[in-house]
C-alpha cells in the first residue's frame, strides 16, 4: 500500500509545481513563450538534435495544424525557424530566440536556486537523482 500512497503524493507535488510554473509564466511578459523556448532547448540537448514538428505533435498530443499554428509566432518574432530536411521540418531555436530564452532562464534559475537553498546537497543530488529516474520512465509510456 505504501507504493499506492508514494505514487498519489508524488502525483500531488507534480501539479503543484506545475501551478508553480504556471503562476511564474503568467508574471512573465511573454511566460508561455519561454516555456516553449525552453522545452525545445531541453529536447535538443537530451537528444542531441532538433525537435520535428512531428514530435512535438506526438508528444503533445495535438495535431500537426494546431502545431504549426502554435509555432508561427514564434517564427514571425525571429525566435525559431522551420528547417525542412527532407521529408522533415525541424524547428531550430534562433539566436534571438536563445538570447531571450536565456533572459527568462536566468531569473528561473534565480528562483529555483533560492528554493534549494534550505535543502543539504545530499537531499538535492536525491531529489534530482529520482525526479529524472521517474521523467524518464514516463516519457518512454
Amino acid at each position: 500500500m505504501q507504493l499506492s500512497e508514494d505514487a498519489e503524493r508524488l502525483i500531488e507535488l507534480m501539479f503543484r509545481l506545475r501551478n508553480c510554473l504556471h503562476r511564474y509564466r503568467q508574471q512573465t511578459d511573454r511566460g508561455r513563450t519561454y516555456v516553449m523556448l525552453g522545452s525545445l532547448r531541453e529536447y535538443e540537448k537530451r537528444r542531441g538534435k532538433p525537435v520535428t514538428v512531428s514530435e512535438i505533435a506526438h508528444a503533445s498530443g495535438l495535431a500537426l495544424p494546431n502545431v504549426s499554428r502554435l509555432l508561427t509566432p514564434l517564427e514571425q518574432s525571429g525566435l525559431v525557424e522551420r528547417v525542412k530536411c527532407g521529408r522533415t521540418v525541424n524547428v531550430i531555436v534562433t539566436k534571438e530566440g536563445e538570447r531571450r530564452l536565456k533572459e527568462y532562464w536566468d531569473g528561473f534559475t534565480t528562483l529555483i536556486a533560492e528554493a534549494l537553498e534550505g535543502i543539504g546537497q545530499e537531499e538535492k543530488d536525491a531529489l534530482l537523482y529520482a525526479g529524472a529516474k521517474i521523467a524518464d520512465h514516463m516519457e518512454r509510456h
